[in-house]
């Protein structure tokens, strides 16, 4: 037994049928068997045709190839029952992202003498690389960054004004379209202050955050209120959240869920890769904390 044969043998042992459609292609032939000639079908396929498709109806099936069943999956089980969804919607969809654009963007950060590549900590969350959760001491370049940074001196300044124990800081609002928030703020985006400590004027706390495709996108609140007017999608609808090495597989779950219910789909989500999934850091700030 050579490998093409074993190789179908535990294809037969394992994996659903696969049936290649035939019909008998002369003039009496009608449109509608026409139309199903040359489509693989699985046994499991809730659109796989039962012949006799009509009275006299010649049509048969033979047993699919491996190869013509790997090949028609996507395009019979997924692709074809797309387009009669799509073409309802997509001149609505189309014209409803285009009022997007009529709303102002949040400018982009402002260049700051940061000790940290800020650029480079993004290439990690986006590539998935690095520790997860990952910590940062007091003496990093990026929790010095953080100690410097204009979300910080505005945590300060509420502090001052309140006297109340920061809980963190939100980028949200108008002041992100103002210019003044640098690489710090647009990585980090809102993040939270946990265990502050102030004694003799010296502040030590953590600032927790976690990246992922909702703060990777790094949208205002007012920006994102004008996608859900226009759309009427949360940002949330847009983009995916998921645990590192589960992005992709989360997005084609979420936006295509007939897709989990075709015969071998589990082990294909597996191997799909994954980008920008969420990325834990702990940062050790000790600062002054004076006015």
């Amino acid at each position: 037994m050579d490998l093409n044969e074993l190789t179908q043998k535990l294809s037969d042992a394992l994996l659903p049928k696969y049936w290649y459609f035939v019909a008998e292609k002369d003039g009496d032939c009608c449109e509608k068997c026409r139309r199903f000639d040359g489509k693989v079908f699985s046994d499991e396929d809730p659109a796989k045709p039962e012949l006799p498709i009509h009275p006299n109806c010649r049509c048969s099936w033979r047993k699919a190839t491996i190869k013509e069943s790997a090949e028609a999956m996507i395009e019979v089980n997924i692709i074809n029952r797309i387009p009669s969804y799509i073409s309802e919607r997509l001149d609505t969809v189309v014209k409803n992202v285009k009022n997007i654009y009529q709303f102002k963007v949040p400018k982009p950060p402002r260049l700051t003498d940061n000790k940290a590549n800020w650029l480079h900590m993004t290439w990690m969350w986006f590539f998935e690389q690095g520790k997860n959760p990952i910590y940062f001491d007091c003496k990093s370049p990026e929790s010095q960054d953080i100690a410097n940074s204009y979300s910080m001196k505005e945590v300060k300044k509420e502090y001052f004004k309140t006297g109340k124990i920061p809980t963190g800081w939100s980028f949200i609002g108008p002041k992100t379209a103002t210019g003044n928030l640098g690489e710090v703020e647009w990585f980090i985006g809102t993040y939270s202050i946990r265990n502050f400590k102030l004694e003799n004027g010296i502040a030590t706390f953590t600032v927790y955050n976690k990246s992922g495709w909702h703060s990777g996108t790094r949208l205002s609140k007012s920006w994102t209120d004008a996608i859900k007017e226009k759309t009427s999608y949360e940002i949330f609808d847009l983009v995916t959240d998921a645990p590192r090495g589960e992005v992709i597989k989360t997005k084609i779950e979420k936006y295509f869920p007939k897709a989990s219910k075709i015969p071998g789909s589990g082990y294909i989500l597996k191997l799909l890769p994954s980008y920008g999934g969420n990325w834990e850091q702990y940062y050790e700030i000790r600062m002054e904390w004076k006015k």
